[in-house]
């Protein structure tokens, strides 16, 4: 699903990736951008809080951690968020990570305290 939704965002003209060499997947985002995805997910489902007054913290930190990863690749010159993009990425991450956690909590059956 990040594919997805890296490759529509680039597509739609809120993200650029660049100076990728070998690794471009057809110019539009970097071979290694879905590993690095997977393993984010894979920490923060692994760490997921069961209780409800860490879970929120917890999720908006992990949004702004990777908002703040966006804005580091954009410091080495390979990627960048354009126009009012930069701005809603936040906001944008808070509820993807909140999805996954709802569908996370959903399909695994756990109760949130």
């Amino acid at each position: 699903m990040d594919i997805i939704m890296v490759l529509l965002m680039s597509l739609l003209g809120l993200i650029k990736y660049s100076q990728m060499g070998p690794f471009s997947i057809y110019g539009f985002f970097s071979f290694w951008t879905p590993i690095a995805w997977m393993f984010a997910f894979m920490l923060f489902f692994y760490f997921l809080p069961r209780r409800r007054l860490s879970l929120y913290p917890y999720v908006v930190g992990f949004a702004l951690f990777g908002y703040m990863l966006g804005l580091v690749l954009e410091g080495f010159g390979v990627f960048q968020y354009i126009g009012f993009w930069r701005y809603v990425v936040p906001f944008f991450n808070t509820l993807w990570f909140s999805g996954a956690a709802w569908v996370f909590f959903r399909l695994e059956g756990v109760k949130v305290k």
